[in-house]
């Protein structure tokens, strides 16, 4: 894993490196898709009322089997640094307390559970919502978050022992990937993108983005920088900040 994805430290704006021993929590996003209210719900936005075979639809994409445990016990064993792990859920409770009371006596109080109407407090009209990537946007409004913070799927599992230093160092997030070359259409697309920008809008030193796979590993984050990726960004043609 090491060889494949490895270790990357990048410096962003708002991060502190005179900052030590900021604590460092645990952010999982779970989803029971085996929910009867979950799936009247979700069921109420598609046509006719019945869950279509769309990819990002697909019942598999919201399927529990019970993963979640795994996930917080081995948070729990393998990093026990970890201050607070915040379980991000829809009117859902994973049931996981006994057996963190039961391997875990002294960490019960570290589990929290938060209801999506808290992260999107404001913004109560866009829910329910059932995208992955909205949900994750908006994890840094979890009241009492530390600044420093990493992302897990209900399905990601540590199984060996983890220093701090793996995620942070010296005030910044550590990210592992490897930079990749261009698929195709992004290279037809980032040809058509220099040319407009270099040749109608006369941005003669623009160059694409290279493009860095991190594949799906447990995220480093800071709340800081999510922050500014929202507000800060410069808005689209679309209207919608980040989307450029």
């Amino acid at each position: 894993m090491a060889d494949r994805y490895p270790r990357v430290k990048t410096k962003m704006t708002g991060s502190n490196p005179s900052v030590k021993d900021t604590p460092i929590d645990a952010v999982i996003a779970w989803v029971d898709g085996d929910d009867p209210l979950l799936a009247d719900k979700r069921n109420k936005y598609f046509r006719g009322g019945t869950v279509t075979t769309a990819s990002g639809a697909h019942p598999t994409r919201f399927a529990s089997s019970n993963e979640i445990r795994y996930c917080v016990l081995s948070i729990l064993k393998f990093a026990p640094f970890v201050r607070n792990i915040f379980i991000v859920t829809d009117e859902q409770d994973p049931g996981i307390s006994a057996d963190v009371r039961k391997y875990f006596p002294e960490r019960s109080g570290s589990i929290r559970i938060v209801d999506h109407r808290e992260i999107f407090a404001g913004y109560e009209n866009y829910l329910p919502t059932f995208n992955s990537i909205s949900i994750a946007n908006m994890i840094w409004r979890i009241k009492g978050l530390s600044e420093n913070f990493v992302y897990f799927n209900d399905d990601t599992f540590l199984v060996r022992e983890i220093k701090s230093e793996d995620w942070f160092l010296n005030g910044m997030p550590v990210l592992r990937g490897r930079w990749v070359p261009a698929p195709v259409p992004r290279s037809v697309w980032n040809r058509i993108r220099i040319f407009l920008n270099r040749q109608i809008l006369g941005r003669k030193e623009y160059e694409p983005r290279a493009s860095f796979h991190m594949g799906q590993l447990e995220c480093s984050l800071q709340a800081g920088f999510q922050v500014q990726i929202l507000y800060e960004q410069p808005y689209s043609s679309s209207g919608k900040p980040g989307t450029g």
